[in-house]
């Protein structure tokens, strides 16, 4: 993303700002990898022999994610992706997270994908053939983070080497703007989630992934589907077990391997810049300003937590927050898709809770 050379110069700084660089450097080139191989095909004819050697398909509905027809060797329903796009505008934002636009959306959509139920009449079961590179992976893959990334990193390219000074180099991360969301001739992933789910309600599901680009960013579509798919196939109690656990991980995962927060002397970046809009205390051992602004019944004493709250896995502090670092709910599949506003409340807000109080609070406001 950055030409070696700025890249070199920018580590020469050696402060908070170069630091930073070098992760999202780390982010925006990591290599993705499948999370699981199971249903993976390199083409729709791979997934046409996989289909004929099974032989159990005769009480089957085929579905399909294409842009064009396919052939499986047998009667296949081609989701009509005009149907949905052109009831909706999908070229602003706004449209993609929580607000009046996103929820009127949605129930477009669920209404539309009621009706591709029909054709379950007298079936046992439906499989779904999806052409990765024909479903938009927006904004599970590009999250106002990683917009932001690649705006601060095409901002470092387009700047003269000799330009580049600490001074600059802060002011490039303070004012990019997020690379604005350019609307693609894809399935919105939200038409995907509504009419599996309206499927999945009647019968059993099973998913066929074709993906020939095998890029990072199909490869993390794939990966966010199949949590989906897996979540679908759980009962209630199950379902938001896996969901919480998941996105913990995930979470933890992020922020261990990245190291956004950039602790060093038991200060994070945010406690190294203070400023009337960033008064978190600094405490004298391990970092973890939550222990002083709150006192924290399941902190251990190395600043490490007891259980999973899952508020504190997704918070990001505001000196982050006004740079894009985090992850919003809606960029996450599990809780785009099973989560309700007051849900996704619960998990942004009630910190300092079990992972068991947390539990029931999101089920009881299903």
């Amino acid at each position: 993303m950055i030409s070696k050379d700025k890249f070199d110069k920018i580590k020469g700084f050696k402060n908070d700002d170069s630091d930073l660089i070098c992760k999202i450097e780390e982010y925006l080139t990591h290599e993705y990898c499948y999370t699981d191989i199971n249903n993976i095909y390199k083409s729709i004819d791979e997934v046409k022999e996989a289909i004929k050697s099974t032989n159990n398909h005769d009480n089957t509905v085929f579905y399909s994610f294409f842009n064009c027809e396919i052939d499986i060797g047998k009667p296949v329903i081609n989701i009509d992706r005009s149907e949905f796009d052109g009831k909706v505008d999908l070229s602003t934002t706004n449209v993609y997270y929580a607000g009046g636009k996103y929820d009127a959306k949605l129930k477009v959509y669920r209404e539309i994908s009621e009706g591709y139920t029909k054709y379950l009449e007298g079936k046992e079961k439906a499989a779904f053939i999806l052409d990765i590179s024909a479903i938009s992976s927006f904004p599970l893959w590009n999250t106002l983070m990683r917009r932001k990334m690649m705006s601060i990193a095409e901002v470092i390219q387009d700047t003269s080497i000799e330009n580049l000074t600490p001074e600059k180099l802060h002011k490039i991360i303070k004012e990019s703007v997020p690379i604005k969301y350019i609307n693609e001739e894809k399935y919105d992933i939200d038409t995907l989630i509504c009419i599996i789910q309206a499927i999945a309600e009647k019968v059993p599901i099973e998913v066929y992934l074709v993906n020939e680009g095998k890029t990072s960013e199909n490869i993390h579509l794939i990966n966010e589907i199949k949590k989906f798919v897996c979540a679908l196939s759980l009962d209630k109690a199950q379902r938001y077990d896996y969901i919480y656990d998941t996105v913990c991980k995930d979470m933890d995962e992020m922020f261990s391997v990245y190291g956004f927060c950039n602790f060093k002397e038991n200060k994070c970046v945010s406690q190294r810049h203070k400023n009337l809009f960033n008064m978190y205390p600094v405490p004298k051992t391990d970092g973890c300003c939550f222990k002083v602004v709150r006192k924290c019944e399941h902190n251990n004493k190395d600043g490490t937590c007891k259980v999973k709250c899952l508020p504190c896995k997704l918070f990001t502090c505001p000196y982050l927050g006004k740079i894009s670092i985090g992850i919003r709910t809606s960029e996450l599949i599990l809780l785009r898709s099973f989560f309700n506003n007051k849900q996704k409340r619960i998990s942004l807000y009630k910190f300092y809770n079990s992972k068991e109080i947390l539990l029931k609070k999101i089920i009881n406001e299903k």
